[in-house]
């Protein structure tokens, strides 16, 4: 269960330490959007747009010099569907206004660490999938 205290972790495999957020923070989709292209995080169009037009909820950052790990709820008042197509008749159909984002960053060597430590969080943070 996430605490409302600043803590400090080590992900063993990886020698990294890491401060995560241990309550959901907002962040400005734009901004969001600058910042991961700065890391070289390439984003396809439709979830460039989406970013940018929707509310987020950082629930884990974790940072160092070659791994960025983010998990994140966004919200849409019009609705992911017509969020990403622009398509409002098509945003109709489907009821769901959020999702749990995550975006891992890492050398190739480190991804399969860094997703079972994801598994853990999400489960910590109330997401599910993977």
């Amino acid at each position: 269960m996430a605490t409302t205290e600043t803590t400090i972790e080590l992900i063993p495999e990886l020698s990294i330490i890491a401060i995560p957020i241990t309550k959901p923070t907002g962040i400005n989709g734009r901004k969001l959007k600058d910042f991961l292209k700065g890391e070289e995080v390439v984003l396809p169009p439709q979830v460039e747009k989406l970013i940018a037009g929707t509310t987020i909820s950082c629930h884990a950052f974790y940072y160092s010099r070659d791994v960025m790990l983010m998990m994140f709820a966004v919200t849409s008042d019009a609705g992911l569907i017509e969020n990403l197509s622009g398509d409002a008749k098509l945003g109709k159909l489907f009821g769901f206004k959020g999702a749990a984002v995550r975006v891992i960053k890492c050398p190739k060597e480190s991804f399969n660490v860094l997703k079972k430590y994801v598994a853990g969080l999400s489960t910590e943070f109330g997401s599910s999938g993977s």
